[in-house]
Protein backbone atom coordinates (compact mmCIF):
# COMPACT_ATOMS: atom_id res chain seq x y z
CA UNK A 1 0.00 0.00 0.00
CA UNK A 2 1.49 3.35 -0.94
CA UNK A 3 1.72 6.29 1.44
CA UNK A 4 -0.83 8.25 -0.60
CA UNK A 5 -3.52 5.52 -0.59
CA UNK A 6 -4.20 5.30 3.15
CA UNK A 7 -6.74 7.02 5.39
CA UNK A 8 -5.33 10.15 7.01
CA UNK A 9 -6.17 10.27 10.73
CA UNK A 10 -4.02 13.16 11.98
CA UNK A 11 -1.13 15.34 10.80
CA UNK A 12 1.01 18.20 12.02
CA UNK A 13 4.48 19.34 13.04
CA UNK A 14 6.35 17.59 15.83
CA UNK A 15 9.96 17.75 16.85
CA UNK A 16 11.95 14.53 17.16
CA UNK A 17 15.03 14.23 19.31
CA UNK A 18 17.95 12.93 17.29
CA UNK A 19 18.95 9.46 18.50
CA UNK A 20 22.67 10.10 18.36
CA UNK A 21 22.57 13.73 19.59
CA UNK A 22 20.30 13.81 22.64
CA UNK A 23 20.19 17.63 22.84
CA UNK A 24 19.28 18.29 19.20
CA UNK A 25 15.65 18.48 18.08
CA UNK A 26 14.63 18.28 14.42
CA UNK A 27 11.21 19.40 13.17
CA UNK A 28 9.27 17.03 10.93
CA UNK A 29 5.80 16.93 9.44
CA UNK A 30 4.10 13.87 10.94
CA UNK A 31 1.16 12.07 9.37
CA UNK A 32 -0.77 9.25 11.05
CA UNK A 33 -2.31 7.10 8.34
CA UNK A 34 -4.09 3.85 9.21
CA UNK A 35 -1.60 2.07 11.49
CA UNK A 36 1.55 3.93 10.46
CA UNK A 37 3.13 7.16 11.72
CA UNK A 38 5.08 8.72 8.83
CA UNK A 39 7.42 11.68 9.15
CA UNK A 40 8.53 14.00 6.38
CA UNK A 41 11.15 16.70 5.94
CA UNK A 42 8.52 19.10 4.50
CA UNK A 43 4.92 19.98 5.31
CA UNK A 44 2.52 17.94 3.17
CA UNK A 45 5.57 16.11 1.87
CA UNK A 46 5.42 13.53 -0.87
CA UNK A 47 7.10 10.13 -0.87
CA UNK A 48 10.37 11.81 -1.89
CA UNK A 49 10.29 13.83 1.39
CA UNK A 50 9.59 10.78 3.56
CA UNK A 51 12.22 10.56 6.30
CA UNK A 52 10.99 7.41 8.04
CA UNK A 53 7.96 5.78 9.65
CA UNK A 54 6.85 3.73 12.66
CA UNK A 55 4.29 0.96 12.50
CA UNK A 56 1.88 1.37 15.41
CA UNK A 57 1.90 -2.37 16.08
CA UNK A 58 5.65 -2.12 16.91
CA UNK A 59 4.92 0.34 19.73
CA UNK A 60 5.03 -1.19 23.18
CA UNK A 61 4.01 1.93 25.10
CA UNK A 62 3.85 5.72 25.07
CA UNK A 63 4.54 7.85 28.11
CA UNK A 64 4.60 11.55 28.91
CA UNK A 65 8.06 12.88 29.79
CA UNK A 66 8.19 15.25 32.78
CA UNK A 67 8.79 18.90 31.92
CA UNK A 68 12.50 19.66 31.57
CA UNK A 69 14.00 23.16 31.22
CA UNK A 70 10.73 24.73 30.10
CA UNK A 71 10.03 22.08 27.46
CA UNK A 72 6.42 20.94 27.58
CA UNK A 73 4.37 18.38 25.70
CA UNK A 74 7.19 15.82 25.41
CA UNK A 75 6.39 12.14 25.03
CA UNK A 76 8.40 8.99 24.53
CA UNK A 77 7.47 6.09 22.28
CA UNK A 78 8.94 2.79 23.45
CA UNK A 79 9.18 0.25 20.66
CA UNK A 80 8.84 -3.52 21.06
CA UNK A 81 12.55 -3.86 20.17
CA UNK A 82 13.47 -1.62 23.15
CA UNK A 83 14.32 1.49 21.14
CA UNK A 84 12.98 4.78 22.46
CA UNK A 85 11.81 7.71 20.33
CA UNK A 86 11.28 11.10 21.97
CA UNK A 87 8.92 13.63 20.37
CA UNK A 88 7.52 16.99 21.42
CA UNK A 89 5.00 19.55 20.32
CA UNK A 90 5.59 23.24 21.00
CA UNK A 91 2.01 24.28 21.75
CA UNK A 92 0.38 21.12 23.00
CA UNK A 93 -2.30 20.91 20.32
CA UNK A 94 -2.12 19.46 16.83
Amino acid sequence: MSVDQTKLLLEGFLQKRKDNMKLRWVTYWFRLQNTTLFFYTQKNGSASHLRSYYYIYTVQSVREVPRVAGNRFIFEIIMTNGKRKVLKHKRGSV
